[in-house]
C-alpha cells in the first residue's frame, strides 16, 4: 500500500451507514477499487476504507497492526478501539475483539460448545420452533417470512443456547436489531442503549444465579462453571462473550 501522506491525497465522500450506500454499496465499492482502492473518509471522526481482497485479507491476518481489542468503561460510556464505526457504547465482544495471543483461548474456550457434535444435539429443538412458527400461520397461507419465522427461529434457538427465557426473546432481539438500524446520531439511539443494557443485566443476573446452582446444559452455565486457562471467567469476560454471541443470534 502507498504511504499515508500519499493516501490521504485520495479523500472520499464515503459513509457506509447512510442510505445513499445501502442503495448503492455495489457501485460505490466497484468505483473505489478501481480509482482509490484504500481511500480516507472525515465520516465518524474519520477512517481508512480498504476495497482490496488482498489488502483485507493482509490486515485481517496482522493483529499487530490492525488490532480489534476494545476497551468499554461502562460508567463514562467511553470506547476505544473495536470493530464498529462508529464505536459501540457496549460491552466488547469475545473473541472477535481481541488479539492473539487472547483470541486464540477465547477461541477455544468457545469453540467446545460450537463443535459439529454439540450443533447436532440442537437439531431437533430449531426444528421444533420452526415448526410451531409454521403452524400458527399455514392455515392463513401468508407469512411475513422476517418477522414471523427468520427473525423468531435465531432468536428462540439462541435464547435456548444460552440458557435464558423463551418467552422474553423479543425482549433480546427488538433492542439488539434496533441497536444496528439506529443511526448513532439519532435523539432515540441512548433509549435503544438502554434496552440493550437490560439484556447484559439480564445476562449478569442469570450467570450469578447460575454459579449457586449445579451445572446446565447451557452456555451461561458453561461460563460459571467451566474455567478458562485454568481460572474462573470474569463477569466482564462472560459479558463479553453473550454480547458476541446473542447478537450474532
Amino acid at each position: 500500500m502507498e504511504n499515508q501522506e500519499n493516501l490521504k491525497r485520495c479523500p472520499v465522500d464515503f459513509d457506509h451507514e447512510s442510505e445513499t450506500h445501502a442503495d448503492n454499496w455495489p457501485d460505490e465499492f466497484r468505483d473505489l477499487r478501481g480509482k482509490c482502492p484504500v481511500a480516507w473518509t472525515e465520516k465518524h471522526g474519520g477512517y481508512w476504507v480498504a476495497t482490496r481482497y488482498n489488502d483485507i485479507v493482509a490486515m485481517a491476518q496482522d493483529d499487530a497492526t490492525f488490532s480489534s481489542f476494545k476497551t468499554f468503561d461502562a460508567d463514562s460510556g467511553d470506547v476505544t478501539g473495536g470493530i464498529t464505526i462508529p464505536a459501540t457504547p457496549i460491552p466488547r465482544g469475545l473473541p472477535v475483539e481481541s488479539d492473539r495471543p487472547d483470541w486464540s483461548m477465547f477461541r477455544s474456550y468457545l469453540n467446545r460448545r460450537f463443535a459439529p457434535k454439540a450443533a447436532e444435539a440442537r437439531r431437533a429443538n430449531v426444528r421444533k420452533y420452526a415448526d410451531s412458527l409454521l403452524n400458527r400461520v399455514i392455515e392463513t397461507g401468508q407469512i411475513d417470512l422476517v418477522n414471523e419465522f427468520a427473525g423468531p427461529v435465531p432468536a428462540m434457538t439462541t435464547m435456548e443456547l444460552m440458557g435464558l427465557p423463551l418467552d422474553e426473546w423479543r425482549q433480546f432481539a427488538d433492542p439488539l436489531h434496533e441497536m444496528v438500524f439506529t443511526p448513532k446520531e439519532a435523539p432515540e439511539y441512548p433509549h435503544v442503549i438502554a434496552g440493550v443494557q437490560w439484556i447484559f443485566k439480564r445476562c449478569i443476573e442469570t450467570f450469578h444465579q447460575r454459579k449457586s446452582e449445579p451445572p446446565r446444559d447451557d452456555l451461561l452455565s458453561y461460563f460459571a462453571h467451566e474455567r478458562i486457562d485454568g481460572r474462573p471467567v470474569t463477569e466482564e469476560e462472560m459479558l463479553s462473550f453473550c454480547n458476541n454471541i446473542i447478537t450474532g443470534g
